[in-house]
């Protein structure tokens, strides 16, 4: 018995106009609550005949992605933005101060992430994976800090939605940095910034 892998085709995208269809199918009205919308997922989702249709469950997961993207383009003060914000105040600081302004600035960075929501927590976890992928010359204990906050080591870096390659990277860039302070504490080495209050 020989079985073919043919291209599953998910049909065309329905003429939108005015952006409601992915709510429709979700069975909820427009908002910017991402828990009504894994809510309203996981209810369309777990209907056993919406499993039987692969289609339908691709257009499914399209509509729950359109919805969160909507949702996110629609909040005042999205995560995304403060994420970004942050990303650059990080950045700046940096620049402007070097290593150890970067390393003085932690624990009011950790008590700011701290303070997060949940839905801002997480977007700010993927924007500093990111900004720690993109500027491999941040100092190793203020990467340290970030690893052990966001627990990207502990299979957290795969819940961020980044793409394969960039997880694989943050995994190994995490093991890697790891290993480093490891080292470091063993040589009694302060010269990176000495540790950091976590």
């Amino acid at each position: 018995m020989t079985t073919s892998l043919e291209p599953i085709d998910p049909g065309a995208l329905p003429d939108d106009p005015d952006g409601m269809l992915c709510w429709q199918a979700l069975g909820i009205a427009p908002t910017t609550d991402f828990g009504v919308i894994e809510r309203a997922y996981r209810a369309m989702a777990s209907r056993p005949a919406r499993w039987t249709d692969v289609q339908g469950v691709i257009r499914l997961l399209r509509d729950y992605d359109d919805a969160i993207e909507k949702a996110n383009l629609a909040r005042s003060g999205c995560e995304t933005f403060k994420s970004a914000a942050l990303a650059r105040r990080i950045l700046a600081t940096w620049q402007q101060g070097g290593d150890q302004a970067l390393l003085a600035w932690w624990p009011t960075l950790r008590d700011t992430l701290g303070n997060f929501r949940r839905p801002d927590w997480d977007y700010a976890s993927k924007a500093l994976a990111h900004l720690v992928l993109l500027h491999r010359a941040l100092p190793i204990r203020f990467v340290d800090a970030l690893r052990i906050h966001f627990a990207w080591d502990c299979g957290r870096a795969r819940g961020l939605f980044l793409s394969i390659e960039d997880t694989a990277e943050l995994q190994q860039r995490m093991a890697g940095i790891a290993r480093q302070v490891i080292a470091l504490d063993l040589a009694g080495d302060g010269a990176c910034g000495g540790k950091l209050a976590q």
